[in-house]
């Protein structure tokens, strides 16, 4: 998926990619934000993935099932323990202010390149215009 997203957005600035070399922001710079930013939902993807085949991936829960495994005080016990202990190190991963802040790093930097690039199509077809 990572890659899917790299390739969209490499063909979607790819026409104007000699273009977009000003000093402000460059593709090259939005690509490597997006991978650094990927890596990091990847980790999210890993916590998450972490918790449910360690605790849950024998179990099929379905709504009915639910009321019996809650029903049981011992099941019941151990839910909340690993919720306890579990939940905080999972919520540090996919909750973090620094994932935040390079998602909309990275989305003010593709919009610095579009008005970049659409300042370049102007310039380029203003010129054309006076020949």
């Amino acid at each position: 998926m990572s890659l899917f997203l790299l390739l969209l957005v490499s063909l979607a600035m790819a026409s104007s990619s000699s273009a977009a070399a000003s000093p402000e922001v460059t593709v090259e710079q939005v690509q490597a934000r997006m991978r650094a930013h990927l890596a990091h939902v990847d980790d999210q993807i890993r916590a998450l993935d972490y918790l449910l085949n360690k605790y849950y991936a024998d179990w099929n829960y379905t709504e009915e099932d639910a009321h019996d495994y809650v029903s049981n005080p011992i099941n019941t016990y151990m839910l909340i323990k690993r919720t306890g202990l579990e939940w905080p190190n999972v919520k540090k991963v996919l909750f973090n202010e620094t994932a935040e802040a390079e998602a909309r790093e990275l989305e003010d930097m593709v919009k610095k390149l579009q008005e970049q690039q659409g300042r370049k199509e102007t310039s380029v077809g203003t010129d054309k215009d006076e020949l």
